[in-house]
């Protein structure tokens, strides 16, 4: 899983996009499991302009500041995967 590659994140995060709305949520655990859906509350969400967010986590652009830790702390895996640090 390269997501998790050298990173011990694990748990429920979710991503809450506008222009266009998009919204799902990922649990990662062994494996990574994807679902549409509103952003449980308590859920380290990702938040903001859908095309910002996905220049993010494409690792094309720097997370926002107002990204919460844990989701920079699970595409810390990422960068390592494509060596992109």
């Amino acid at each position: 899983m390269a997501i998790g590659l050298r990173c011990e994140r694990r748990g429920i995060f979710a991503v809450d996009a506008t222009d266009p709305t998009i919204r799902f949520v990922l649990e990662v655990g062994e494996s990574v499991a994807i679902r549409d859906g509103v952003p449980p509350a308590g859920v380290a969400c990702l938040r903001g302009d859908a095309e910002m967010l996905i220049e993010a986590l494409s690792l094309r652009a720097p997370m926002p500041a107002s990204a919460p830790a844990g989701w920079t702390t699970l595409l810390n895996g990422l960068q390592v995967a494509f060596d992109a640090v």
